[in-house]
């Protein structure tokens, strides 16, 4: 099963202390490291099997095959977990997905739209984890945000 717990980092470099002005700064968490953390990873491959060798090989990394028919878990031994698909006919070349996990999946897509993001993967469901959706920024890098059910 995915798993989307959140990775904590300590201070960020970008954090200032509570007397500082944060007029002009992004918008802080109230808990220490990410507010929006990485939680999962995706390899699109144009051969699983030979992306599987490659990173049990590199990295050490364990692989369930059984649990999701047509994709495979990635247990890299610590958090994120990740994933490797078959690339889809319609995607331009192999590559890597990186997802944030969000608490209102729904807002998020409108919030990057508003400030010129594309949608390329709708709001969709994963059974028993909660729901994903991708986009494209202005620029046209592909992002990917999760919303944990629960």
């Amino acid at each position: 099963m995915i798993t989307l717990t959140a990775v904590r980092a300590g201070r960020s470099l970008h954090e200032r202390d509570a007397g500082e002005d944060r007029a002009n700064h992004e918008p802080q968490s109230k808990e220490p490291g990410m507010s929006n953390p990485l939680c999962h990873f995706e390899l699109m491959s144009t051969d699983p099997g030979k992306c599987r060798a490659f990173y049990g090989a590199v990295f050490d990394w364990q692989f369930d095959t059984q649990s999701m028919p047509g994709y495979t878990l990635v247990n890299t031994g610590t958090e994120p977990t990740g994933g490797i698909l078959p690339k889809p006919d319609a995607a331009p070349g192999p590559c890597m997905n990186a997802y944030f996990q969000v608490p209102d999946l729904a807002a998020t897509l409108e919030k990057a739209t508003e400030h010129g993001a594309e949608v390329v993967v709708p709001k969709t469901p994963i059974p028993n984890v909660g729901h994903f959706a991708m986009f494209a920024d202005p620029e046209g890098i592909v992002i990917g945000i999760m919303q944990p059910t629960g």
